[in-house]
């Protein structure tokens, strides 16, 4: 009994001071980082590959970072392609700003491309997940004639076939507050985390526990805050779908679509026949992994390599 009250006295302090150290992982994964002044803020990215080649930018979304590409960039890289996978601003190792209009959509597009512009690149395929397709999509709008091709997966410019994960709306909340608190903490945020993100695999199994403690590590650092600004601000994202959908229907360059069937937020069906209409895509551009979920990077990270290859090949 003696034991148990004290273990359980060390969780509470633990939660109350909030302390931790860099798990080793985490510090082994950083070191591979390069970062740049973006916009008043620090960006963190990786590169893969000879600088000389043609490039791709892959885009990861909520709750993930840079790190939800690592056995899928060297692959592509292997094949003669530069890849450079950013951390968006609030998002891995990136700094974190406090303003929730820190992390618009748009404003991440023009950090991105000014990551882009002082690394002297000026035209480079997209392959954009999740929130990364908002990004993706405003890139379209501003710099269409810069992206050499598209590439969606796991994503969103429609509201028919999207159904909000309930835990977004929580956070959006009243209780907000209290559900970051819980996923940025030492006792129970790498639970939490690790819970959201395998929920939404196909093979939760698959997730290692390097990558439980590289995806909540940013939490406690304050990735949370991103997460719950983009909740609050759901209804206006949303409301910049059409425009999203006008700049796909313009874009002319060469575009697929990947997707992991289980997702529980995105329907594929509904959603690939939306994307490839606007895109003008035959139903070979579209390929479903049915037993993936919306982590079809951690499910099937080799097929996820292949069929970007696929894509680069039609530049």
């Amino acid at each position: 009994m003696k034991f148990l009250q004290r273990s359980f006295i060390s969780s509470i302090a633990a939660f109350v001071c909030g302390c931790s150290s860099m798990p080793k992982s985490v510090e082994q994964w950083r070191t591979g980082l390069q970062y740049q002044k973006v916009g008043g803020e620090t960006m963190a990215y990786r590169c893969y590959g000879d600088k000389t080649k043609p490039v791709v930018v892959l885009l990861h979304g909520l709750p993930t970072s840079s790190y939800l590409y690592r056995r899928i960039a060297p692959k592509i890289a292997e094949q003669g392609f530069y890849v450079i996978t950013p951390d968006f601003i609030g998002f891995g190792a990136s700094t974190k700003p406090v303003d929730d209009a820190a992390y618009n959509m748009d404003l991440q597009a023009k950090r991105l491309s000014q990551l882009l512009l002082n690394l002297n690149i000026q035209h480079y395929s997209v392959v954009a997940h999740d929130m990364g397709g908002l990004v993706g999509f405003e890139l379209l709008i501003s710099h269409s004639d810069q992206i050499q091709s598209f590439f969606v997966l796991n994503t969103t410019a429609y509201v028919d076939g999207f159904t909000p994960p309930p835990e977004m709306s929580m956070i959006a909340g009243s209780m907000g507050g209290v559900m970051t608190s819980m996923m940025s903490n030492p006792v129970t945020g790498e639970l939490l985390t690790a819970k959201f993100i395998k929920d939404n695999m196909g093979h939760p199994e698959r997730l290692t526990k390097e990558a439980k403690e590289n995806y909540w590590w940013p939490m406690h650092e304050g990735a949370t805050k991103p997460m719950r600004a983009t909740a609050k601000n759901f209804s206006s994202i949303m409301a910049r779908y059409p425009v999203y959908q006008a700049a796909l229907t313009a874009y002319r360059g060469p575009s697929r679509i990947l997707w992991g069937a289980k997702d529980k937020v995105l329907n594929f069906e509904k959603l690939s026949a939306q994307f490839s209409r606007d895109l003008k895509l035959t139903s070979a551009k579209v390929q479903r992994i049915d037993d993936a979920g919306h982590f079809l990077q951690e499910d099937y990270p080799d097929l996820v390599a292949s069929n970007i290859l696929y894509l680069l090949g039609d530049i």
